[in-house]
């Protein structure tokens, strides 16, 4: 894929581990809507994996989202 979202995920101790989930995702108005699907679904399908592991989970990032119509002029 050509887009490029910076990403850190690890794992943080043995027993009861905790995923950490740290993405710097790129601006919406530089990558098209097919880029952020995929990306979103990427996250989506690494968090699935987590909760089957039920694994506990840290989620964290700039995302760079606007969402809905809230802010004028936002693109959806």
């Amino acid at each position: 894929h050509s887009m490029k979202e910076e990403s850190l995920w690890l794992t943080v101790g043995r027993k009861k581990p905790i995923r950490v989930r740290v993405i710097y995702a790129p601006q919406e108005s530089r990558t098209s809507k097919a880029e952020l699907k995929e990306m979103y679904a990427r996250i989506k399908e690494q968090v699935k994996i987590d909760r089957e592991k039920e694994d506990r989970l840290i989620f964290m990032g700039d995302l760079n989202c606007k969402v809905g119509e809230a802010i004028e002029g936002n693109k959806e």
